[in-house]
């Protein structure tokens, strides 16, 4: 990626994916917003997103 010179990664979670946010923020992921109504059964997510270093 940052042969390409991506800045940062994004991704999004569902809210009650316990497991999976603690491990996006173990790679350096961080909360950046809620995206409400995300998925088709009306869940929230959360747009994680991690930065590239130069």
């Amino acid at each position: 990626m940052r042969d390409r010179h991506y800045q940062n990664v994004n991704l999004e979670v569902r809210v009650s994916n316990v497991k999976a946010i603690a491990l996006y923020q173990k790679f350096g992921f961080k909360n950046v917003a809620v995206r409400k109504r995300y998925y088709s059964n009306g869940e929230d997510a959360y747009l994680m997103i991690k930065e590239l270093e130069g």
